[in-house]
């Protein structure tokens, strides 16, 4: 039965809902008895005989639509009635489901067994996943699950040990460590982790500070560090140099990103203390050489130019040039920082944004590779904002490390992770006129030359 017949046949049941069946029936009944009467006493009237025909046609008319008709209504509202309760019932089904996996995040074992006669059963019955996984991991369940291998966790192991009182080597450092690196790998909540490792929410969190403050005491200064020789800068302007075309004085790419301390959309409606904005300068070989916790608004490199300046100018064409980061757009211009130009026109000026933008690749993929890595830096999960800076910094050292050792890195990863979500939005540009404005100006012009006369004499 299509749509258009289904709604017909509601609409007579509209009309025929509020009419007494019983009394219509006896109406038509001794309006066929009374002509029956009267045709026996005139045999020969016609009119009389078809109205009694009428009427019966209309009795069975009457019958067939309120009887009938109205026995099919009650069987579509039968199965109307049938789907629904089908439907609530799936509803109440997945629900259930829902409530019995999220139950142990949100509800302590102690909870769920207190009425136990003892405890002994119950940490009997109650797995520990890092007793599973040490005696059960193989090396690719390692790389997926804390994206690092169990050699390297070994030697992060034995690196912190050095760090750690004996009240905390009393503990299972091993497992303190697997904890705080699963967190930072997986970025799940924390309530499911305590579950998983039999441990408390709130003994998680102590773990996750005590790691990172470990961990920067002994491993970040060595990893999060510029360089500091002359041969690994030349290396660095190089390297940048053939895969961008500019002159060999670029040392880094500066860039910066926002982290939400709960979650939020990072956006001009998160600020204060509800964000932390991350500033990090990064090399060709995709290593953050140095990374700053910024307040209201970026300012790394802005007044202070001695890691840049203390490098030994090079010559370009017999000028000597001195070396530079390069900038976002909405820096200021100095001469160690260099930005490219806002509106183009000349030709040289084209070739020195397109140099420019062959540099800004390189933070693109280094930060693809760190949230890849670390999903705790896009975990909704509630983190003060200094313990979530601070784990920013510990998430780049240990991107070093990895990048250093070679240690696999897989792009599935990062799955739907957008990392333009999290780049930094400047309110307000930073125009602060500074004494080197017009020197920095002139160096720009002389860079971007350089790119158009070495493209000639290469060809």
């Amino acid at each position: 039965m299509d749509l258009e017949d289904e709604m017909f046949e509601e609409h007579l049941d509209e009309e025929y809902q509020g009419m007494n069946i019983g009394e219509e029936l006896n109406k038509l009944e001794l309006k066929i008895n009374n002509y029956e009467q009267s045709i026996c006493k005139s045999n020969k009237c016609r009119k009389q005989e078809l109205a009694l025909t009428l009427l019966k046609m209309h009795l069975y008319n009457f019958q067939f639509l309120v009887i009938t008709k109205k026995r099919k209504a009650q069987q579509r509202w039968r199965r109307r009635q049938t789907m629904l309760r089908n439907f609530v019932i799936q509803m109440l089904w997945e629900k259930e489901m829902n409530s019995l996996q999220t139950l142990p995040m949100i509800i302590s074992p102690q909870i769920l067994f207190r009425n136990s006669n003892s405890t002994k059963p119950l940490e009997k019955r109650r797995r520990d996943y890092f007793e599973d996984m040490r005696h059960s991991f193989t090396d690719e369940q390692w790389l997926n699950t804390l994206h690092l291998s169990q050699n390297t966790f070994a030697m992060l192991c034995e690196r912190l040990k050095q760090g750690t009182d004996k009240a905390e080597l009393s503990r299972s450092l091993g497992k303190r460590i697997f904890i705080a690196l699963y967190t930072f790998a997986t970025g799940t909540n924390f309530h499911y982790i305590a579950s998983l490792f039999n441990v408390s929410l709130v003994e998680i969190r102590e773990i996750l500070k005590w790691f990172v403050k470990t961990f920067l005491k002994q491993m970040g200064s060595s990893l999060l560090v510029m360089p500091n020789e002359d041969q690994e800068y030349l290396e660095i302007r190089t390297a940048f140099q053939q895969a961008s075309y500019m002159p060999p004085v670029a040392v880094g790419v500066l860039s910066i990103f926002e982290l939400s301390v709960d979650g939020k959309r990072i956006g001009a409606k998160v600020q204060g203390n509800d964000r932390v904005i991350v500033q990090v300068i990064i090399d060709d070989r995709l290593l953050f050489r140095k990374v700053e916790i910024a307040g209201n608004k970026p300012s790394l490199l802005l007044r202070n130019n001695s890691e840049v300046n203390c490098i030994r100018w090079p010559k370009i064409f017999g000028r000597s040039v001195s070396c530079f980061v390069a900038a976002p757009k909405d820096y200021p211009l100095r001469t160690w920082l260099m930005k490219s130009y806002d509106n183009p026109k000349k030709a040289y000026e084209f070739d020195f944004n397109e140099a420019m933008d062959n540099l800004y690749i390189f933070p693109d993929v280094a930060l693809q590779r760190l949230f890849g890595r670390w999903k705790i830096l896009s975990s909704s999960e509630f983190i003060e904002s200094q313990l979530k800076g601070n784990i920013a910094k510990v998430c780049c050292a240990l991107h070093n490390l990895l990048e250093e050792i070679e240690e696999f890195y897989d792009d599935n990863w990062l799955g739907n992770v957008d990392i333009s979500k999290y780049s930094y939005t400047f309110r307000s540009q930073l125009t602060q006129y500074y004494d080197d404005c017009k020197e920095a100006l002139e160096m720009r012009d002389f860079l971007a030359r350089c790119i158009g006369w070495s493209q000639k004499l290469d060809e």
